[in-house]
Protein backbone atom coordinates (compact mmCIF):
# COMPACT_ATOMS: atom_id res chain seq x y z
CA UNK A 1 0.00 0.00 0.00
CA UNK A 2 3.28 2.56 -0.11
CA UNK A 3 4.89 4.30 3.08
CA UNK A 4 2.37 6.59 3.08
CA UNK A 5 -0.68 4.45 4.10
CA UNK A 6 1.39 3.85 7.81
CA UNK A 7 0.45 7.51 8.68
CA UNK A 8 -2.97 7.55 6.59
CA UNK A 9 -4.08 4.53 8.77
CA UNK A 10 -2.59 5.70 12.31
CA UNK A 11 -4.15 9.64 11.67
CA UNK A 12 -7.23 7.70 11.31
CA UNK A 13 -6.87 6.13 14.36
CA UNK A 14 -5.92 8.77 16.63
CA UNK A 15 -9.07 11.25 15.23
CA UNK A 16 -11.45 8.14 16.23
CA UNK A 17 -9.80 7.96 19.56
CA UNK A 18 -10.17 11.57 19.99
CA UNK A 19 -13.91 11.76 19.15
CA UNK A 20 -14.10 8.54 22.01
CA UNK A 21 -12.23 10.82 24.36
CA UNK A 22 -14.28 13.91 24.27
CA UNK A 23 -17.51 11.90 24.34
CA UNK A 24 -16.91 9.64 26.75
CA UNK A 25 -14.42 11.52 29.73
CA UNK A 26 -15.38 14.13 32.15
CA UNK A 27 -14.08 16.14 34.61
CA UNK A 28 -15.08 14.25 38.02
CA UNK A 29 -16.86 11.00 38.52
CA UNK A 30 -20.32 12.70 39.51
CA UNK A 31 -20.56 13.69 36.16
CA UNK A 32 -19.52 10.40 34.57
CA UNK A 33 -23.12 8.40 33.44
CA UNK A 34 -21.68 5.03 32.72
CA UNK A 35 -21.50 4.14 36.35
CA UNK A 36 -23.61 3.97 38.87
CA UNK A 37 -24.48 5.83 42.13
CA UNK A 38 -23.04 3.41 44.54
CA UNK A 39 -19.95 3.61 42.10
CA UNK A 40 -19.65 7.15 42.36
CA UNK A 41 -20.39 7.24 46.04
CA UNK A 42 -17.29 4.54 46.33
CA UNK A 43 -15.22 6.25 44.57
CA UNK A 44 -15.58 9.81 45.87
CA UNK A 45 -15.50 8.52 48.84
CA UNK A 46 -12.32 6.40 48.75
CA UNK A 47 -10.65 9.53 46.75
CA UNK A 48 -11.60 12.47 48.57
CA UNK A 49 -10.94 15.92 47.64
CA UNK A 50 -7.14 16.15 45.99
CA UNK A 51 -7.73 19.42 43.96
CA UNK A 52 -9.43 22.67 44.80
CA UNK A 53 -12.49 23.14 42.39
CA UNK A 54 -11.27 26.90 42.03
CA UNK A 55 -7.30 26.48 40.71
CA UNK A 56 -5.26 29.58 42.58
CA UNK A 57 -2.32 30.82 41.05
CA UNK A 58 0.43 28.69 39.54
CA UNK A 59 3.17 29.28 41.75
CA UNK A 60 5.86 28.82 39.35
CA UNK A 61 8.98 30.62 41.32
CA UNK A 62 8.17 27.54 43.65
CA UNK A 63 8.10 25.12 41.03
CA UNK A 64 11.52 26.04 39.06
CA UNK A 65 13.50 26.03 42.84
CA UNK A 66 11.92 22.42 44.02
CA UNK A 67 14.49 20.01 44.30
CA UNK A 68 11.49 17.49 43.87
CA UNK A 69 10.04 18.58 40.64
CA UNK A 70 13.81 19.10 39.08
CA UNK A 71 14.26 15.44 39.75
CA UNK A 72 11.38 14.41 37.98
CA UNK A 73 12.54 16.65 34.91
CA UNK A 74 16.06 15.56 35.01
CA UNK A 75 14.23 12.53 35.12
CA UNK A 76 12.11 12.44 32.24
CA UNK A 77 14.77 13.61 29.76
CA UNK A 78 17.65 10.69 30.73
CA UNK A 79 14.65 8.03 29.96
CA UNK A 80 13.42 9.69 27.33
CA UNK A 81 17.05 9.94 26.19
CA UNK A 82 17.24 6.24 26.23
CA UNK A 83 13.70 5.40 24.74
CA UNK A 84 14.11 7.66 22.16
CA UNK A 85 17.66 5.91 21.54
CA UNK A 86 15.75 2.21 21.92
CA UNK A 87 12.62 3.66 19.39
CA UNK A 88 15.32 4.72 16.33
CA UNK A 89 18.53 2.24 16.95
CA UNK A 90 16.78 -1.24 17.33
CA UNK A 91 15.02 -1.20 13.89
CA UNK A 92 18.32 0.20 12.28
CA UNK A 93 20.63 -2.36 14.06
CA UNK A 94 18.48 -4.98 13.12
CA UNK A 95 18.52 -4.10 9.69
CA UNK A 96 22.81 -3.04 9.55
CA UNK A 97 24.27 -5.51 12.15
CA UNK A 98 21.87 -8.45 12.40
CA UNK A 99 20.95 -8.00 8.08
CA UNK A 100 17.45 -9.04 9.18
CA UNK A 101 15.06 -8.33 6.17
CA UNK A 102 12.11 -5.50 6.98
CA UNK A 103 9.37 -8.26 7.73
CA UNK A 104 11.09 -9.96 10.31
CA UNK A 105 12.73 -6.58 11.41
CA UNK A 106 9.16 -5.06 11.86
CA UNK A 107 7.98 -8.02 14.08
CA UNK A 108 11.26 -8.11 16.54
CA UNK A 109 11.17 -4.42 16.52
CA UNK A 110 7.53 -4.16 17.79
CA UNK A 111 7.85 -6.87 20.20
CA UNK A 112 9.30 -5.31 22.82
CA UNK A 113 6.98 -2.66 23.09
CA UNK A 114 4.26 -5.42 23.63
CA UNK A 115 6.19 -6.59 26.76
CA UNK A 116 6.26 -2.81 27.79
CA UNK A 117 2.80 -2.51 27.58
CA UNK A 118 2.05 -5.19 29.79
CA UNK A 119 4.85 -4.46 32.29
CA UNK A 120 3.70 -0.59 32.79
CA UNK A 121 -0.15 -2.06 33.84
CA UNK A 122 1.55 -4.73 36.16
CA UNK A 123 3.80 -2.06 37.52
CA UNK A 124 0.97 0.21 38.46
CA UNK A 125 -1.17 -2.55 39.63
CA UNK A 126 1.74 -4.10 41.88
CA UNK A 127 2.31 -0.19 43.23
CA UNK A 128 -1.58 0.39 44.57
CA UNK A 129 -1.54 -3.08 45.73
CA UNK A 130 1.73 -2.27 48.11
CA UNK A 131 0.66 1.05 48.95
CA UNK A 132 -3.11 -0.27 50.16
CA UNK A 133 -2.64 -3.11 51.70
CA UNK A 134 1.44 -3.12 52.62
CA UNK A 135 1.62 0.63 53.66
CA UNK A 136 4.22 1.26 51.81
CA UNK A 137 5.50 4.50 50.94
CA UNK A 138 4.17 6.56 47.51
CA UNK A 139 8.08 7.96 47.67
CA UNK A 140 9.45 4.06 47.72
CA UNK A 141 6.93 2.99 45.13
CA UNK A 142 8.19 6.25 42.76
CA UNK A 143 11.77 5.75 43.33
CA UNK A 144 11.46 1.74 42.94
CA UNK A 145 9.39 2.06 39.64
CA UNK A 146 11.76 4.80 38.06
CA UNK A 147 15.15 2.86 39.00
CA UNK A 148 13.65 -0.31 37.26
CA UNK A 149 12.94 1.60 34.35
CA UNK A 150 16.51 2.68 34.00
CA UNK A 151 18.81 0.66 35.61
CA UNK A 152 17.17 -2.38 33.65
CA UNK A 153 17.69 -0.82 30.40
CA UNK A 154 20.88 0.29 31.10
CA UNK A 155 22.25 -3.41 32.36
CA UNK A 156 20.55 -4.46 29.11
CA UNK A 157 22.70 -1.80 26.78
CA UNK A 158 25.87 -2.72 28.47
CA UNK A 159 25.00 -6.23 27.98
CA UNK A 160 24.92 -5.72 24.33
CA UNK A 161 28.61 -4.98 24.59
CA UNK A 162 29.08 -8.62 25.58
CA UNK A 163 26.97 -10.64 22.76
CA UNK A 164 28.34 -9.13 20.32
CA UNK A 165 26.26 -10.80 17.10
CA UNK A 166 24.58 -13.29 18.95
CA UNK A 167 20.76 -13.35 17.73
CA UNK A 168 18.99 -14.51 20.33
CA UNK A 169 20.98 -12.88 22.70
CA UNK A 170 20.25 -9.31 21.59
CA UNK A 171 16.88 -10.00 20.54
CA UNK A 172 16.60 -11.01 24.48
CA UNK A 173 18.48 -8.29 25.34
CA UNK A 174 16.81 -5.91 23.71
CA UNK A 175 13.01 -7.11 24.54
CA UNK A 176 14.05 -6.91 28.16
CA UNK A 177 15.68 -3.05 27.70
CA UNK A 178 12.46 -1.72 25.95
CA UNK A 179 9.60 -3.85 28.44
CA UNK A 180 11.46 -2.29 31.69
CA UNK A 181 10.66 1.16 30.58
CA UNK A 182 6.79 0.50 31.68
CA UNK A 183 7.22 1.10 34.95
CA UNK A 184 8.11 4.48 34.35
CA UNK A 185 4.45 5.23 34.58
CA UNK A 186 4.24 4.17 38.49
CA UNK A 187 7.57 6.37 38.20
CA UNK A 188 8.11 10.10 37.32
CA UNK A 189 5.03 9.80 35.23
CA UNK A 190 2.47 10.48 37.76
CA UNK A 191 5.00 11.66 40.38
CA UNK A 192 3.18 15.73 39.67
CA UNK A 193 0.03 14.30 40.85
CA UNK A 194 1.76 13.21 44.60
CA UNK A 195 3.20 16.55 44.47
CA UNK A 196 0.97 18.77 43.80
CA UNK A 197 -2.60 18.21 42.99
CA UNK A 198 -3.40 21.63 42.16
CA UNK A 199 -0.46 21.95 39.60
CA UNK A 200 0.15 18.47 38.51
CA UNK A 201 -1.37 19.23 34.52
CA UNK A 202 1.00 22.82 34.60
CA UNK A 203 3.98 20.84 36.17
CA UNK A 204 3.00 17.81 33.66
CA UNK A 205 3.29 20.32 30.74
CA UNK A 206 6.60 21.92 32.47
CA UNK A 207 7.90 18.38 32.46
CA UNK A 208 6.99 16.98 29.00
CA UNK A 209 8.14 19.62 27.21
CA UNK A 210 11.75 20.02 28.13
CA UNK A 211 11.28 15.96 28.50
CA UNK A 212 10.89 15.32 25.22
CA UNK A 213 14.23 17.18 23.87
CA UNK A 214 15.63 13.84 23.52
CA UNK A 215 13.36 13.27 21.08
CA UNK A 216 15.32 14.70 18.57
CA UNK A 217 18.65 15.21 20.01
CA UNK A 218 19.29 11.25 20.68
CA UNK A 219 18.51 10.29 17.13
CA UNK A 220 21.00 13.05 16.21
CA UNK A 221 23.69 11.96 18.25
CA UNK A 222 22.85 8.17 16.96
CA UNK A 223 23.17 9.24 13.42
CA UNK A 224 26.23 11.32 13.56
CA UNK A 225 28.14 8.58 15.79
CA UNK A 226 26.93 5.66 12.70
CA UNK A 227 26.29 7.48 9.72
CA UNK A 228 29.74 7.16 8.56
CA UNK A 229 30.43 3.75 9.93
CA UNK A 230 27.65 1.46 10.81
CA UNK A 231 29.63 -0.94 12.91
CA UNK A 232 28.84 -2.95 15.75
CA UNK A 233 31.48 -0.54 17.78
CA UNK A 234 29.71 2.18 16.77
CA UNK A 235 26.57 1.25 17.85
CA UNK A 236 28.29 0.34 21.30
CA UNK A 237 28.90 3.81 21.77
CA UNK A 238 25.80 4.76 21.30
CA UNK A 239 24.42 1.90 23.90
CA UNK A 240 27.33 2.98 26.29
CA UNK A 241 25.98 7.22 26.51
CA UNK A 242 21.95 5.48 26.87
CA UNK A 243 23.37 3.65 29.41
CA UNK A 244 25.01 6.67 31.27
CA UNK A 245 22.44 8.33 30.48
CA UNK A 246 19.72 5.95 32.44
CA UNK A 247 22.06 5.21 35.45
CA UNK A 248 22.71 9.32 36.20
CA UNK A 249 19.29 9.59 35.92
CA UNK A 250 17.89 6.84 38.35
CA UNK A 251 20.72 8.31 40.84
CA UNK A 252 18.94 11.63 40.45
CA UNK A 253 15.69 10.72 41.74
CA UNK A 254 17.10 8.15 44.48
CA UNK A 255 18.42 11.36 45.84
CA UNK A 256 15.95 14.25 45.12
CA UNK A 257 12.47 12.90 44.04
CA UNK A 258 9.43 13.22 47.26
CA UNK A 259 6.25 11.38 47.31
CA UNK A 260 4.83 14.00 49.47
CA UNK A 261 2.97 17.20 48.75
CA UNK A 262 4.74 20.09 48.16
CA UNK A 263 3.80 23.15 50.56
CA UNK A 264 3.12 25.70 47.87
CA UNK A 265 0.57 23.26 46.68
CA UNK A 266 -1.45 24.42 50.01
CA UNK A 267 -2.95 27.95 48.78
CA UNK A 268 -5.08 30.19 51.23
CA UNK A 269 -8.78 29.36 51.06
CA UNK A 270 -10.74 29.64 48.08
CA UNK A 271 -14.25 30.40 47.51
CA UNK A 272 -16.56 27.30 46.14
CA UNK A 273 -19.39 28.85 44.15
CA UNK A 274 -21.23 25.49 44.24
CA UNK A 275 -21.54 25.84 48.26
CA UNK A 276 -22.79 29.13 47.92
CA UNK A 277 -19.07 31.03 49.08
CA UNK A 278 -18.19 28.55 51.52
CA UNK A 279 -14.36 28.04 51.33
CA UNK A 280 -12.07 24.93 51.07
CA UNK A 281 -8.87 24.54 50.70
CA UNK A 282 -6.51 21.69 49.50
CA UNK A 283 -6.04 19.60 52.39
CA UNK A 284 -4.00 16.27 50.95
CA UNK A 285 -0.77 15.37 52.52
CA UNK A 286 1.48 12.88 51.55
CA UNK A 287 1.25 12.58 48.47
CA UNK A 288 -1.62 10.51 46.30
CA UNK A 289 -0.85 6.79 47.68
CA UNK A 290 -0.11 7.94 51.68
CA UNK A 291 -3.04 8.56 52.56
CA UNK A 292 -6.18 6.46 51.66
CA UNK A 293 -9.12 7.96 53.51
CA UNK A 294 -11.50 5.58 55.98
CA UNK A 295 -14.21 8.08 55.05
CA UNK A 296 -16.23 5.42 53.66
CA UNK A 297 -19.95 5.67 53.13
CA UNK A 298 -19.93 8.58 55.85
CA UNK A 299 -21.59 11.31 55.63
CA UNK A 300 -19.15 13.48 58.15
CA UNK A 301 -17.06 15.56 56.81
CA UNK A 302 -13.69 14.79 56.32
CA UNK A 303 -10.99 16.58 58.15
CA UNK A 304 -7.26 16.60 57.95
CA UNK A 305 -5.48 19.44 60.55
CA UNK A 306 -3.41 19.77 63.51
CA UNK A 307 -5.28 17.50 66.04
CA UNK A 308 -2.90 18.76 68.49
CA UNK A 309 -4.34 22.13 68.39
CA UNK A 310 -7.92 20.90 68.63
CA UNK A 311 -7.37 18.84 71.67
CA UNK A 312 -6.01 21.72 73.23
CA UNK A 313 -7.88 24.17 72.62
CA UNK A 314 -11.30 21.64 73.44
CA UNK A 315 -9.39 21.28 76.84
CA UNK A 316 -9.34 24.65 77.11
CA UNK A 317 -13.31 25.37 76.79
CA UNK A 318 -13.65 22.77 79.50
CA UNK A 319 -11.71 23.89 81.67
CA UNK A 320 -13.26 27.59 81.46
CA UNK A 321 -16.78 26.59 81.04
CA UNK A 322 -17.08 27.35 77.36
CA UNK A 323 -17.24 23.44 76.26
CA UNK A 324 -21.11 22.15 75.03
CA UNK A 325 -24.40 21.74 77.27
CA UNK A 326 -24.37 18.65 78.95
CA UNK A 327 -26.75 15.90 77.54
CA UNK A 328 -25.76 17.27 73.64
CA UNK A 329 -24.32 15.39 71.20
CA UNK A 330 -20.59 16.00 70.49
CA UNK A 331 -18.84 15.50 67.46
CA UNK A 332 -15.53 12.81 68.72
CA UNK A 333 -11.95 13.55 67.10
CA UNK A 334 -10.29 10.42 65.74
CA UNK A 335 -6.96 10.41 63.98
CA UNK A 336 -5.36 7.13 62.58
CA UNK A 337 -1.83 7.20 61.33
CA UNK A 338 -1.71 5.48 57.77
CA UNK A 339 1.62 3.70 58.29
CA UNK A 340 4.55 3.41 60.50
CA UNK A 341 7.00 5.55 58.52
CA UNK A 342 7.34 9.59 58.11
CA UNK A 343 5.61 11.00 55.01
CA UNK A 344 2.58 9.62 56.07
CA UNK A 345 -0.40 11.79 57.62
CA UNK A 346 -2.52 11.71 60.79
CA UNK A 347 -6.01 11.55 59.49
CA UNK A 348 -9.59 12.39 61.51
CA UNK A 349 -13.10 12.65 60.81
CA UNK A 350 -16.28 13.94 62.16
CA UNK A 351 -18.07 10.79 63.73
CA UNK A 352 -21.46 11.42 62.12
CA UNK A 353 -24.98 11.97 64.04
CA UNK A 354 -26.32 9.10 65.72
CA UNK A 355 -22.83 6.64 65.81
Amino acid sequence: MGWEAVFYLQGTLALLWCIGWYYVVTDSPKDFHWISDDEKQYITSSIGISKNKKTPPTPIKQMLTSLPVWSVIISAVGNNWGFYTLLTIVPQYMKTIMHKDIKTNAMLSGLPYVGMWAWSLAAGVAGDWLMRRRNVRTVVIRKTANTIANVGPALCLLGLLFVKCDWWATVALMSLAVTAVGAIYSGHYVNPIDLAPNFAGTMSGIVNTVGNVPGFLAPLAAGYITDKQSTLTQYRKVFIIAAVVYIVDAIVFLLFASGEEQSWNSMPEVADPESGGASETTQQKGGSGDSFKESGVLKGVFVQSDLREDVVSQQKERHEGKGAPRGSRKAVLQSKPSGDGAGHTNKAYCSTEGE
